[in-house]
């Protein structure tokens, strides 16, 4: 849960043209495609790869600094 004062992540890139991948996914999960439609009005275009490389290593970055944080 957020505190108050906290900001939410960022919508995830590309929800505006889900793969194919994503779209069975987001089906078997029986995700409404009203609240995908709305979470892609602030979802900006998928990043160029090298941006991709950065980003998946600064989350795996964060993600071990909450890990070692948890405990």
């Amino acid at each position: 849960m957020l505190d108050d004062d906290e900001l939410e992540p960022p919508a995830p890139a590309s929800l505006a043209h889900l793969s194919d991948p994503s779209q069975t996914v987001a089906g078997f999960l029986n995700l409404d495609p009203y609240l995908i439609a709305a979470a892609a009005e602030n979802s900006t275009a998928f990043p160029h790869a090298a941006d991709s490389d950065r980003t998946v290593s600064d989350l795996l970055m964060r993600a071990a600094q909450l890990r070692s944080q948890a405990g």
